[in-house]
């Protein structure tokens, strides 16, 4: 029998945000994935926790689930900081050792005016790209499965390739590997061009459109 309980569900989100944290090796880095534990976990699912419907019309209500949420970005932020702070000191070891997450090219980056991305704003967008990465991948991931339910041959094909690129026995990719999988790239844009990651996306119109026409060049509404 299945255990639909609320608790139990609750359960299964956060051991689901736990796998989203430890295998997103790209935003996170490896020193915050080798310090990872289930306190980690618990912030993000408190993170996670935001996208109530209130929030999309009131986002600073101050409800619990709000300031649980709050906590938990101040906390994680301050983590990612930290490892920043760490690796600005130790660049010329990150650079031997080829580190190439999405931290690493950040603090690297500069404005259009030659000013340094700061380390606090590095920390809020990784936590973004945590966040914007979790709900899409997992939709977009359950449209590949569906699609290829009906294509055995293209089920064949994709282990052929998983073959011929790790070997007979299929460790796990590293980021140069997937940069081979050709049909795995194809499969994933395929399903991409046919089914939105996002189911609906809100949009509010805050000034008059300008609308470009070939009979008058241009009309306003």
């Amino acid at each position: 029998m299945i255990d639909a309980s609320p608790a139990k569900l609750m359960e299964q989100k956060k051991s689901l945000s736990n796998e989203h944290l430890h295998c997103n090796p790209l935003p996170s880095g490896k020193e915050v994935r080798a310090n990872f534990d289930s306190g980690l976990a618990d912030l993000y699912h408190d993170l996670d926790r935001r996208f109530i419907p209130i929030n999309f019309f009131f986002p600073g209500t101050p409800l619990p689930v709000n300031r649980r949420r709050d906590r938990a970005q101040k906390k994680i932020a301050a983590i990612y900081k930290k490892t920043i702070a760490t690796r600005r000191k130790n660049e010329k070891l990150h650079k031997e050792n080829g580190d190439d997450d999405m931290i690493w090219n950040l603090t690297r980056s500069t404005y259009k005016d030659g000013t340094p991305v700061p380390d606090h704003e590095i920390a809020h967008m990784v936590i973004g790209m945590l966040i914007a990465g979790q709900d899409t991948s997992s939709s977009i991931g359950g449209w590949i499965f569906l699609r290829l339910a009906s294509r055995p041959d293209v089920q064949e094909e994709l282990y052929q390739e998983q073959l011929r690129v790790l070997g007979p026995d299929l460790p796990l990719p590293t980021q140069q590997a997937c940069g081979r999988f050709n049909l795995h790239r194809i499969v994933v844009r395929e399903t991409l061009r046919l089914h939105a990651p996002i189911h609906s996306i809100m949009r509010a119109v805050k000034s008059p459109p300008t609308f470009p026409t070939r009979a008058s060049g241009t009309f306003s509404e």
